[in-house]
């Protein structure tokens, strides 16, 4: 089904994920190389790491001990203009693009460049997981009746105060036709402004799965998911909003 395009979509970040398995043995200094070979396009550089921790109770003792640890992860390199990010980690590949949002076909085309460059410096040997993930932010009047911008909602007890401060609302839709999954999340940002709140709607559809590394079957994979991604949007928001983004 084809939708209308969006000239004023509120789109706040779109991003393609890719996780791997590397070599046994892949250390960080093959991702200094890749830092390097885009240094150009992205020369602001900051470690990423993961944080872990254990807490371990014995018979004999009174208090449980705890210990912690931190493990290098990878890189987040962003460009000078602070709109777009690409990651290079030992787990995987990110690539994003923050408001404006020009377009699916550049989004596809820097992040396929950037991927090549990834797979040449590191040499994945698996693609675990695929992702598209579209972040939206829609500012309604504080105090607005959802129902009148999203069509997918939740229900307050009738005897309770129908207002709310605050909710998350998180669910997982299963699209076995195309081979794949949704996660939907809709929230509010509270970096609002007077009688404004802007309403987080994000998207994040995702495949398990084999894809090819390096052909070009992955990216008529990740288009497929952009297009799950769509139909969620346009089914999802009302057709008044839609008409806001035109």
């Amino acid at each position: 089904m084809p939708y209308p395009h969006l000239r004023r979509a509120p789109i706040s970040e779109a991003l393609i994920d890719i996780q791997v398995d590397l070599p046994d043995g892949s250390e960080r200094d093959l991702l200094d190389g890749f830092c390097q070979a885009i240094e150009d396009r992205y020369p602001i550089k900051k470690e990423q790491h993961e944080f872990s921790g254990q807490f371990k109770m014995e018979i004999e003792q009174s208090q449980p001990t705890a210990t912690a640890s931190k493990r290098f992860s990878g890189y987040l390199l962003t460009s000078q203009d602070g709109l777009e990010v690409a990651q290079g980690r030992l787990d995987g590949f990110t690539y994003s693009r923050l408001c404006p949002y020009q377009s699916w076909e550049e989004l596809q085309e820097e992040a396929k460049r950037v991927w090549e460059v990834y797979i040449d410096c590191l040499r994945p040997i698996l693609i675990k997981r695929i992702a598209v993930r579209y972040i939206n932010k829609i500012v309604i009047p504080v105090g607005s009746d959802l129902r009148d911008y999203l069509a997918t909602n939740f229900d307050i007890a009738q005897n309770l105060p129908q207002s709310i401060a605050d909710f998350l609302l998180r669910i997982v839709i299963p699209f076995p036709d195309e081979g794949c999954s949704a996660i939907i999340t809709q929230t509010f940002d509270h970096a609002s402004e007077k009688d404004q709140m802007p309403l987080i709607f994000d998207i994040d559809v995702f495949q398990v799965g084999e894809p090819s590394i390096a052909s070009a079957t992955l990216w008529e994979q990740l288009g497929r998911l952009r297009s799950v991604k769509n139909r969620i949007f346009f089914e999802s928001i009302e057709d008044k909003v839609i008409e806001e983004f035109k």
